[in-house]
């Protein structure tokens, strides 16, 4: 009874608070709402715990916070309640979902995304899984509607009636503060990272370390309305992207030669001496095209730049690795969520014999791609770099695709096969347009349907498809390595259990080998296949 009282004075302080009182306490509101979400998924979604940039994220939580009070108070009295609360909603559900995103994914999802979310629903046994393990996130997140739902919307207090003009300062003074802020961002050197976020770089979940959640997507909201040209468009020979990392020196060890350092070649048998070795066609790396005539020709001055560039650069010269592989079958595999950690020799002796017995790249290195397995699946397909936020390799699709697998391969029998759902990342579009024969679940590939589906399950159904149409061009995008690593929800992870539960390794990391060991099987049915079709050498 006593808590009821006290409860019943408070609420009756607040009805009876003047105008003054009121619109400095909405301010306190706002200002707290974007300080308390953006603090809790800092320490949410920061893997490296809180840093001197955490103050800068403070900074532009309060920016927010006065930016939504002006909106707030200048909002007529009648429409306020149920206006602020249906923002204040949907704001929250969207940070939230990033945050479920961000637990699946470990990066943040793009605008450009959303439009294409229906997709999402075949996950949503383990999007429930998510929700419920950051159930107690999710209820923080919420803690500041539910303070202005039942207590600080219900006064209907007419600003525009007591305050007059004075009802805008909230808003006027973040006009100011943000034209500052772009000012102050656009003086700094063009070597801070935090500036390239700020401008040009389309990647929210990098960005929300310097600017928060809220701010990151505002940034991915404003990329994908405008065509920002930035510092990495102007084609300068000094250039250096600062949010690259300083890589070492990489020196020959000992023991080694500069030749073997980075590769190991497949050829290690001693070759007979002959009397008079060929001769070894060194010329330079080029192509017949007029990059100046092209230049000269060109409407974009972007476009233009690029010429200019392409004909400055100095070409490479062939070597004693140039065509060695002509006239072979070529198979191109994309693995899911693959790393060096599998390969092992007793526990997955095929992968570790693919990897050890071919040219083994070791200073490999691959970065976070703001559109998860897309971007890396662009890379591989055609050696280019995606662009931030968009759909690369769906993008391309409408262009000319000269320098893709089949298009470079035009006498060869060209497929590309993925045992998840056909138009995944509309892959119904992008492959077919590089001049792939495509076939997934859905279209034409008859795997079961779970989640995730099983890679071996894939060679035994796709490989009889092509094996015996020398030459040809084979693409696999696996899909049995993906997350999340748990018992329940993995089909992977339930089926090859038994072959990891006594390794000496956390739960998660078991999870992730037995997915794996899926694709171990599914490489050694398909070598086994090769040789036996004897076209594995």
């Amino acid at each position: 009874m006593k808590l009821k009282k006290q409860f019943n004075n408070l609420k009756q302080k607040y009805e009876n608070m003047d105008a003054g009182r009121h619109f400095r306490l909405l301010g306190i509101f706002t200002v707290f709402y974007f300080v308390w979400q953006e603090s809790l998924m800092y320490a949410l979604t920061r893997t490296d715990g809180f840093n001197l940039n955490y103050f800068l994220v403070l900074f532009f939580a309060i920016l927010n916070g006065i930016m939504l009070w002006g909106i707030v108070v200048i909002i007529p009295p009648r429409a306020r309640r149920v206006l602020v609360n249906i923002l204040l909603l949907a704001a929250t559900v969207f940070i939230g979902a990033q945050l479920i995103y961000f637990s699946f994914f470990r990066t943040y999802f793009i605008l450009s995304s959303v439009g294409r979310g229906g997709q999402i629903v075949e996950f949503m046994d383990i999007i429930l899984q998510l929700i419920w393990n950051r159930l107690w996130a999710i209820i923080l997140l919420f803690v500041p509607i539910i303070i202005f739902a039942f207590f600080l919307s219900k006064k209907k207090t007419d600003f525009k009636k007591i305050m007059g003009w004075k009802r805008f300062l909230p808003l006027i003074s973040a006009f100011v503060i943000g034209i500052a802020v772009h000012l102050v961002f656009f003086l700094l050197p063009k070597t801070v990272v935090a500036r390239e976020y700020f401008f040009y770089l389309n990647r929210p979940y990098q960005a929300s370390e310097y600017f928060g959640t809220y701010t990151a997507m505002g940034i991915d909201l404003r990329n994908s309305i405008f065509e920002f040209k930035g510092t990495r468009d102007k084609l300068q020979d000094d250039y250096v992207d600062p949010t690259l990392p300083t890589m070492p020196t990489v020196t020959t060890l000992p023991g080694e030669t500069s030749a073997n350092t980075n590769s190991t070649d497949p050829a290690q048998t001693e070759v007979p001496t002959e009397t008079d070795p060929p001769v070894l066609d060194d010329s330079p790396n080029v192509l017949n095209i007029d990059f100046e005539a092209l230049a000269a020709g060109r409407d974009s001055q972007i476009l233009a730049q690029m010429d200019q560039y392409f004909a400055s650069v100095e070409a490479t010269d062939k070597n004693e690795y140039t065509g060695m592989f002509e006239g072979y079958n070529l198979i191109v595999i994309t693995a899911e969520s693959f790393s060096r950690f599998v390969p092992d020799p007793e526990l997955t002796p095929t992968l570790y014999k693919m990897m050890t017995e071919g040219f083994y790249l070791k200073n490999f290195y691959n970065p976070i791609w703001s559109v998860s397995t897309f971007d890396g699946e662009y890379v591989v397909l055609t050696s280019l770099y995606p662009k931030d936020g968009v759909w690369s390799l769906y993008h391309m699709a409408s262009r000319e695709q000269a320098f893709s697998y089949p298009n470079r391969l035009p006498d060869y029998a060209s497929y590309a096969f993925h045992n998840h759902t056909f138009d995944y990342y509309s892959r119904d579009v992008s492959h077919p347009a590089m001049g792939y024969d495509y076939y997934a679940l859905g279209r034409g590939l008859d795997v079961t349907p779970s989640w995730p589906e099983s890679d071996l399950e894939m060679m035994e159904l796709s490989v009889d498809k092509w094996i015996d149409q020398e030459p040809f061009n084979v693409y696999y995008l696996t899909v049995s390595g993906h997350a999340a690593y748990t018992r329940v929800g993995n089909a992977m992870v339930t089926k090859n259990w038994h072959r990891v539960e006594d390794l000496p390794m956390s739960e998660e990391a078991k999870g992730y080998i037995a997915c794996n060991l899926e694709l171990e099987d599914a490489m050694t049915y398909l070598l086994e296949r090769l040789r036996d079709a004897g076209v594995a050498d």
